[in-house]
């Protein structure tokens, strides 16, 4: 057995073995005829290799991290978009322009969370990056038409719609929108999106109100006298609504790492898009039957316990602990030790002794 393990292992190509061989990837890219560019499945997620380059007399092979939107959405990964990501990455991104401050480069580039931006060049003091909505990339790069236009180069900054002016804006965050009651109100991006903060409080921007470079000061104070302001108190961090309640628990609103979702217990539901900009208009029995397909039969049902059906069954006390030979030999010594002892002390030391004596014989005669 060890030698067919070994004759296997030898047989097995390593790259082979982590490509993934897509239908979609079964023909050569239009712009890319010569070239054959690879899916791989590494440690750390997908990513993009010309194949047969190799890190021969020591140099070290081109790859792209293959974003995630682009691995939720297997229909968009084509020969031609693999062929884009990986050029932008062998050019360190695409050029938009110069900062009109400092003069230097403001680059587009994708990485494994999506489009971000880089301010300076790679290896230059005080080089930084910046994030970018979650619409521009679809949360990843699904919405990146990178095989459009003439080559990524030209084609990447168009195609997402990012000009100079937005991307010195980007880099520019937060923005302050307005005063609200002498305090700041702030447009800015984190993980979870676009937000707004007013006294170090914070509401997500939708969509549909704007974004965090043009929402205006009318649209972002009615934004926080409604998320923050009026917003009742007492819901834990994260929780963004509260549903109702369903069998002793509540049916929360939760705004995650990919977005908002519905959590009841240990059952989380990704939340109807409908519902994204005012999650708390959900009603409760929509929320409740979302929840009860994700949780199938045991929806209702506490988790890693059985339902006992049928009346409780009566079962008697367990029997007591035995008493030990040493307790025996107490019992029986015990009336004649007490006539002679004065106290309970000198009974139990007496016992103790008499107990041990009796082991002692007992060593000997096995002897």
């Amino acid at each position: 057995l060890a030698a067919q393990v070994e004759r296997v292992e030898k047989s097995i190509d390593s790259s082979e073995a982590r490509r993934a061989d897509l239908p979609a990837l079964m023909t050569k890219s239009e712009d890319n005829e010569e070239d054959d560019i690879g899916l791989f499945i590494g440690p750390w997620g997908g990513y993009i290799q010309r194949v047969g380059e190799s890190s021969d007399q020591g140099k070290k092979p081109t790859t792209a991290n293959l974003p995630q939107g682009l691995a939720a959405d297997l229909s968009a990964i084509t020969p031609d978009v693999l062929g884009a990501l990986l050029s932008a990455r062998e050019k360190d991104g695409v050029l938009i322009g110069t900062h009109p401050d400092d003069g230097r480069n403001i680059r587009l580039k994708i990485g494994r969370y999506g489009a971000y931006l880089q301010w300076g060049d790679q290896g230059e003091d005080d080089t930084t990056n910046h994030s970018l909505p979650k619409d521009i990339g679809g949360s990843g790069g699904r919405n990146i038409d990178l095989a459009s236009g003439d080559g990524a180069s030209s084609s990447l900054g168009t195609t997402l719609g990012i000009s100079l002016e937005d991307a010195v804006g980007y880099i520019g965050l937060p923005r302050t929108v307005c005063e609200f009651h002498d305090l700041p109100v702030l447009a800015n991006i984190g993980p979870y999106g676009p937000y707004l903060k007013y006294n170090n409080t914070f509401v997500s921007l939708p969509k549909a109100e704007g974004d965090v470079l043009t929402v205006d000061e009318e649209t972002a104070k009615r934004i926080v006298t409604e998320g923050i302001i009026n917003k009742p108190s007492g819901l834990p961090r994260g929780v963004l609504a509260e549903i109702g309640e369903k069998e002793g628990s509540k049916v929360l609103v939760k705004d995650g790492r990919f977005g908002m979702y519905l959590n009841w217990k240990r059952v989380n539901v990704k939340m109807p898009p409908e519902y994204q900009d005012k999650p708390e208009d959900l009603p409760l029995e929509e929320a409740w039957s979302l929840i009860q397909t994700k949780a199938g039969s045991t929806a209702s049902q506490p988790r890693g316990g059985r339902k006992t059906r049928g009346k409780s069954i009566d079962l008697p006390p367990p029997p007591k602990r035995p008493l030990s030979a040493y307790l025996h030999f107490c019992a029986e010594k015990r009336p004649e030790v007490a006539e002679k002892a004065g106290s309970l002390g000198e009974v139990s030391k007496a016992l103790a002794a008499m107990w041990a004596e009796t082991a002692t014989k007992g060593e000997r005669g096995r002897k």
